[in-house]
């Protein structure tokens, strides 16, 4: 794992949310094992796989986000996955603001080692949440954003 890029992310995170990105950095035990073989990123806990096909259901859905979504200047999720999705969805310029709520803060450490999200966390395209604390402040703030 790279903990130079998860600082680099953390720090990223911490301009616009100090509250996740010292969560992110205080995490003593990461669960989760990170596979990679021929079928892309997959992150394992308790021999459970978060995907069934890495590669495939990336492609499956980027090609579903770039037919149908396009052109959308926000778009919502849940899960982060192993990023890579999120990092290829930041490609497309119409995407103003991808947000993301995620309620497992070892997935988004690994992704963290994985993939540079340091641009998109410091100008807002990428928001993240972590679920199990987001406050009724949070969520009025998001929706009357401009």
């Amino acid at each position: 794992m790279n903990k130079n890029l998860f600082l680099k992310n953390t720090q990223a995170l911490f301009e616009v949310d100090q509250i996740l990105a010292y969560k992110l950095r205080s995490l003593e035990k990461i669960d989760f094992k990170i596979l990679q073989n021929e079928n892309g990123i997959n992150f394992i806990k308790d021999d459970i796989a978060l995907y069934k096909n890495p590669n495939q259901e990336l492609l499956e859905s980027l090609t579903l986000f770039k037919s149908e979504y396009e052109k959308y200047p926000v778009l919502f999720f849940y899960g982060f996955g192993n990023g890579m999705f999120y990092k290829a969805l930041c490609e497309n310029k119409n995407h103003k603001h991808i947000i993301v709520f995620e309620d497992e803060l070892e997935i988004l450490a690994l992704a963290f080692h994985l993939f540079d999200f340091s641009k998109e966390l410091k100008n807002e395209k990428l928001i993240l949440f972590y679920t199990p604390e987001v406050t009724t402040a949070q969520l009025t703030t998001l929706f009357i954003y401009e």
